[in-house]
């Protein structure tokens, strides 16, 4: 792999915005994230009548998440990191918002649902592959600045992580799975803006 982009010293206000825009994407990313942990298995049970269905699901996305992350490296080369995470996190969500019209139409189905939920896997493979190259490529080889990073992004991680599976559940107990689904859509595409305003290096 290419070696990373040297330390440049004291971060410029440049690399602070970056820094922040990743934190802040990344937070709003996750809390629409727990949406689909908590939807999508009472979704298949819904419209495939058993636990076997959801078990199914997990296969078919861990598969796709993991053929889709081989892709990531070559795209990041060609399009930009911050580009090709951008896309991503903007193309899941579209996914996400077609799964909800297929199950608020009543079109849900083993043949409908499982195809959609391999593309919404196997992007989620490409984001969280590029997703974690990123803060090298804004930081350098800056070990101390990356530990930071680290160690406050893993804090809004999880609170975000909270906040988004409460909201989710409780659109669940309100009106349903299928309409939890709602959070996702906008919190998707909002990270995808902070994303895309993040300012990084190429490897060296």
């Amino acid at each position: 792999p290419a070696p990373l982009p040297p330390s440049s010293g004291k971060p410029s206000p440049e690399r602070v915005k970056s820094v922040r825009r990743m934190m802040i994407g990344t937070a709003v990313m996750k809390s629409g994230m727990e949406t689909i942990t908590l939807s999508v298995p009472l979704l298949a049970m819904t419209a495939f009548g058993g636990i076997s269905a959801v078990a199914g699901l997990v296969v078919v996305y861990g598969l796709a998440q993991a053929a889709f992350a081989g892709m990531a490296s070559g795209l990041s080369e060609r399009f930009s990191a911050r580009k090709v995470l951008a896309g991503a996190v903007l193309a899941q969500s579209g996914l996400v918002a077609a799964l909800l019209a297929i199950a608020t139409t009543g079109a849900l189905s083993a043949g409908t649902m499982i195809p959609v939920y391999l593309l919404i896997g196997g992007v989620s493979g490409v984001i969280e592959t590029v997703r974690h190259s990123i803060p090298a490529l804004v930081l350098g080889q800056d070990e101390g600045a990356l530990k930071t990073y680290n160690a406050k992004l893993h804090i809004a991680y999880e609170i975000a992580g909270v906040a988004g599976a409460l909201s989710a559940g409780a659109l669940i107990g309100l009106v349903g799975p299928a309409w939890s689904l709602l959070i996702q859509p906008p919190a998707y595409a909002l990270a995808a803006w902070y994303f895309w305003r993040v300012r990084h290096e190429d490897p060296a």
